[in-house]
C-alpha cells in the first residue's frame, strides 16, 4: 500500500494510455527504440524507459506489450485502395478446388451482398477433378432470377447463368468480334463466354452506387487499420 501511494505521488501527469514492456521503434534519424510510451488525445506525448514513463504518468488503461515490437503506422505509397475496397463486393473464387466449394461460397456471399448481380472472379476448371468448363444449369438452380457473372482466373472467360444471358440479350445467334459464345450439343449457350463476349456483358453490370462505394471504402479502411496500415496513396483512382 505504501509503495502504491508513493508511486501515485510520482505519477504527476495523466495519460489516456500507457504502453510499456515494449520495443517501440521511433523511426527517427537514429532509429531509436524505447520501452514505453504515454498517449493522450490520440497523440504520443512521451517515449522513454519503462520506469520513466510508468512513474511519470497515471492512466486507467495500461498495456503490457510483453516485449513485442511497436511501430508507427505503415504507409503504402502505391496501392489500389479503391479496387481493394470494391473487390469486397465480389465473391472471391481464387483457389477453389471443386464446384461444391464454389456453390458454398456463392450461397454464403449471396446472403450478404446487396448488389442486384452476383459478381465474382477466380474459378479455374483446371483445379477441379473434372477439368471441363462449367455450365449455366448449376447457376440456374441456385439463382434462377438473380443474374450471375463469374470471371475465370485469367479474365479470358466468364461463367453466367440464364438470367445474366437474358439481361444481355445473349443467345446462340449472338456474335461479336474477338469473342465467342460457347454452345452445347443442341446449339444453345452453355453459359461460358470468351473474351469480348464476356466483356460485353461485364460492361452492362450496374456500377456500384456512391453509397455502396463509401461503405466498402470504410470497411477496407478498417481492415487496413487492423493490419497497422494507416496511410495509402491510390494509384489511378477513378471513383465514380
Amino acid at each position: 500500500m505504501i509503495a502504491g501511494a508513493l508511486q501515485s505521488c510520482f505519477q504527476s501527469e495523466e495519460a489516456d494510455l500507457v504502453v510499456h514492456n515494449a520495443r517501440i521503434y521511433a523511426v527517427d534519424e537514429d532509429f531509436s527504440t524505447y520501452e514505453a510510451m504515454a498517449v493522450k488525445d490520440g497523440k504520443i506525448i512521451e517515449l522513454g524507459a519503462e520506469r520513466q514513463i510508468l512513474n511519470k504518468y497515471r492512466s486507467t488503461e495500461k498495456v503490457d506489450a510483453k516485449t513485442r515490437a511497436v511501430y508507427p503506422g505503415f504507409y503504402d505509397a502505391h496501392s489500389h485502395f479503391l479496387g481493394f475496397a470494391t473487390n469486397q463486393a465480389e465473391v472471391n473464387l481464387f483457389g477453389t478446388k471443386s464446384l461444391d466449394e464454389i456453390v458454398a461460397k456463392l450461397q454464403a456471399f449471396a446472403k450478404t451482398s446487396d448488389r442486384e448481380w452476383i459478381v465474382g472472379r477466380g474459378w479455374d476448371q483446371n483445379n477441379w477433378a473434372v477439368k471441363e468448363f462449367p455450365v449455366k444449369s448449376l447457376l440456374d438452380s441456385l439463382f434462377p432470377d438473380r443474374p450471375v457473372f463469374l470471371n475465370r482466373v485469367d479474365g479470358h472467360a466468364a461463367w453466367l447463368n440464364s438470367a445474366a444471358l437474358n439481361r444481355a440479350g445473349i443467345d446462340e445467334n449472338f456474335e461479336i468480334f474477338g469473342g465467342e459464345v460457347k454452345l452445347d450439343a443442341e446449339g444453345k449457350p452453355t453459359g461460358i463466354l470468351i473474351d469480348e463476349a464476356a466483356e460485353f456483358v461485364e460492361d452492362l453490370i450496374p456500377k456500384l452506387s456512391r453509397t455502396q462505394q463509401k461503405k466498402l471504402l470504410i470497411e477496407a479502411q478498417n481492415r487496413c487499420f487492423e493490419a497497422g496500415l494507416t496511410t495509402v496513396t491510390d494509384a489511378g483512382s477513378t471513383c465514380r
